[in-house]
């Protein structure tokens, strides 16, 4: 997992063939002005997903993890909590869905807990497990889906 200030993404071009591309379209936009749905990247087979949720309790989180994408979440607006886990810590038999790529895990346990705040971004590989869109009230956020 990683966390940083959105500025900072070039730092991390060299951790996947797409990020510089990724880093170019989402400078393409004025995100506060756009509205919520998926942007395809063009060429790449990543997407945006712009999303807004009312944020719900670290308490009632699912946590998730992704085989074939790798997740670039983007705060815009409110103070979003990341749950985070390793996938390794997880019983093998959690169920996958291949055409969602997505697993989910009800009242999973998060090993830890990370405020991102607007202007930050945090990336997700398939070895990470991440619990999205806790806290409390509104967020606005980018997810961008990034073939691994």
């Amino acid at each position: 997992m990683i966390l940083d200030q959105i500025g900072n993404l070039s730092y991390y071009y060299s951790i996947h063939p797409l990020l510089k591309t990724v880093d170019a379209f989402l400078k393409t936009k004025d995100w506060q002005k756009e509205a919520p749905g998926k942007y395809d990247i063009p060429g790449t087979g990543a997407w945006v997903s712009l999303q807004e949720v009312d944020a719900h309790p670290q308490k009632n989180a699912t946590a998730e993890f992704h085989k074939k994408y790798i997740d670039l979440q983007y705060v815009l607006c409110g103070n979003e909590m990341m749950g985070w886990s390793t996938l390794n810590s997880l019983p093998n038999n959690i169920p996958f869905q291949e055409k969602n790529d997505c697993g989910l895990i009800p009242n999973a346990v998060i090993d830890s807990w990370i405020q991102v705040k607007p202007g930050f971004f945090a990336i997700f590989q398939p070895s990470d497990v991440h619990a999205p869109c806790c806290g409390n009230g509104f967020i606005r956020k980018i997810v961008v889906k990034i073939p691994a």
